[in-house]
């Protein structure tokens, strides 16, 4: 009698790779979040006719507060309407994380409120120039109060953070009128490490820049 032996052969299965559940929702709750949070930030905050600012942001929040509150109340009434047909289905095959969508909503509210500074006064940049190893820019301060003057800002080398030098007189515009009708522009001047705002052919104001230490 020959005897038998049983031989288990033990195959190499690779594991597999379970994504959370959630994911996708969470990556789009925390960057709704943390867009609406930046703008409301930089609305409520930052005075750019006061102290130091971040130029381009601030430039770049009065251009598009409005598209990403827009946005963010467009990205949660598609969610809104998702959950209802999913709270309809017998058998859904989708599930929303419910704290995920909250915080979604909850970023909605704070983005649409961000954008209200921005309706009410904008920051327009209009030239640039560079003396005396300092970038300078002339923006233009766009009140609803019609109360719109010209900043003549003084940064560091880069560009990036910028601080108010110089207010003008108050420049009145039409409801229907384009901020950039005004004809302003930055005039190297004489002596070198000199600038001039000229409006509309008018030399309003001259700057004269400190060399850095």
């Amino acid at each position: 009698m020959t005897d038998e032996a049983d031989y288990s052969v033990e195959e190499d299965v690779a594991p597999v790779k379970v994504k959370p559940k959630g994911r996708f929702w969470r990556i789009l709750a925390g960057l709704t979040l943390a867009v609406a949070l930046i703008y409301a930030v930089t609305g409520f905050l930052i005075d750019p006719t006061e102290g130091t600012i971040p130029y381009w942001w601030y430039v770049t929040y009065s251009r598009t507060a409005l598209y990403v509150g827009i946005a963010l109340v467009i990205i949660t009434a598609m969610l809104i309407l998702l959950w209802i047909v999913l709270a309809m289905s017998e058998k859904p095959k989708l599930r929303i994380p419910t704290f995920s969508g909250l915080i979604i909503i909850a970023a909605s509210i704070i983005g649409v409120a961000a954008f209200f500074p921005s309706l009410t006064a904008r920051l327009h940049h209009r030239d640039t120039d560079m003396i005396a190893d300092r970038m300078y820019f002339l923006a233009f301060w766009e009140v609803i109060d019609n109360q719109n003057i010209f900043i003549l800002y003084q940064c560091d080398r880069l560009g990036i953070l910028c601080t108010p030098r110089y207010f003008s007189r108050l420049y009145l515009i039409g409801l229907d009128e384009d901020p950039y009708s005004l004809d302003a522009q930055l005039i190297p001047g004489i002596p070198v490490n000199s600038l001039s705002i000229m409006v509309d052919g008018e030399v309003i104001h001259m700057h004269e820049a400190r060399l850095s230490q």
